[in-house]
């Protein structure tokens, strides 16, 4: 493999990390998160039942989706087919990370 590549999953490894550690910290804040203790789980804290998880995960999918959807766009005009491939799991791996921290972890309480 070409050492540009190895830049490229690199770079994509890093984004993806970054948008779920910002997300984790400030977007899937619960009112109710001051609750939890040492043991805890997350199922053990009050079901807020006027939640907003759909309005922060729009605003999430806005700041972290969409440069990676210009991104893909711009690699489909220049035919760079593994950057492509690269940014479309990029794209898939934050929504995933996504939903797991605004409805996956909730759906097994």
């Amino acid at each position: 493999m070409r050492k540009s590549y190895f830049k490229d999953i690199f770079e994509a490894v890093i984004y993806v990390l970054f948008s779920y550690w910002v997300v984790n910290k400030l977007f899937s804040i619960n009112k109710y998160s001051w609750m939890l203790d040492g043991g805890d789980t997350l199922c053990s804290i009050p079901h807020a039942s006027n939640d907003s998880r759909l309005l922060q995960y729009c605003i999430f999918l806005f700041f972290f989706a969409a440069p990676v959807v210009i991104i893909i766009f711009r690699y489909i005009y220049t035919r760079r087919f593994f950057n492509l491939f690269l940014y479309i799991f990029v794209l898939l791996s934050i929504i995933f990370s996504g939903w797991w921290l605004f409805w996956g972890r909730y759906d097994y309480c």
